[in-house]
């Protein structure tokens, strides 16, 4: 007999309890509410897809007044997900990569999913060899980031590398060309939206942070 949703979702619950504590809005893990609000509600709830990077679940949560259905997506591997600066001779070096949600290309830095087996720094020199052809010089975990917490709650390392003379790794993973500018430049392509990656806006915004930029106009 098939597990259902409800099943699914209780295994993790079990197997993955850091994804499920409770806070303000309490998540309810009781078999008979949730299979009781499915049907009221003729809705699913529970684990509703899984792949080998994502899960998307449906939880049922409640505010000790009322119970709300949530849909969120849980990466399967998280702690070594990346977000990649990288620098080449003192100016950053960003992909124009189609992605398949937008359909259409977007300037960003490069960035790879968690992967098992490998450490943060091993995910980001690994992302850079594929997406730029590069050898990181070094590389440095500079802070976290939750670029869509409306959709995702796991954090994502930011990483500092500096890297090779990179190359133009053309259609792999839908790079058609690379973009090597300084940081006046980067705040140009900001300014004028033709950077409107959340990773890259995130990850650019903590490296100023940490640099101490001071600005006349803020």
């Amino acid at each position: 007999m098939s597990l259902t949703t409800i099943d699914k979702y209780l295994n993790l619950v079990h197997t993955r309890p850091q994804s499920f504590t409770q806070g303000k809005l309490k998540i309810i893990t009781n078999k008979s509410i949730l299979m009781k609000y499915e049907n009221q509600n003729k809705c699913d709830l529970g684990l509703l897809y899984e792949s080998t990077y994502h899960l998307l679940v449906k939880d049922l949560v409640s505010d000790g007044n009322s119970y709300f259905a949530y849909e969120r997506i849980i990466k399967q591997n998280s702690d070594n997900a990346v977000v990649i600066i990288p620098i080449y001779q003192g100016k950053f070096v960003l992909l124009n990569q189609f992605r398949h949600s937008m359909r259409d290309y977007q300037l960003c830095f490069p960035r790879g999913f968690g992967e098992p087996n490998l450490s943060i720094n091993e995910n980001a020199i690994k992302e850079l060899r594929e997406e730029l052809g590069v050898n990181a010089l070094s590389c440095s975990v500079i802070g976290k980031v939750i670029a869509d917490s409306g959709l995702c709650g796991e954090k994502v390392n930011i990483c500092l590398c500096k890297i090779t003379k990179p190359k133009l790794m053309y259609n792999y993973e839908g790079i058609n060309n690379i973009k090597i500018t300084n940081t006046k430049g980067l705040v140009s392509l900001i300014n004028s939206e033709k950077i409107n990656d959340g990773y890259t806006l995130s990850a650019f915004s903590l490296y100023i942070a940490q640099k101490n930029f001071k600005y006349n106009h803020l």
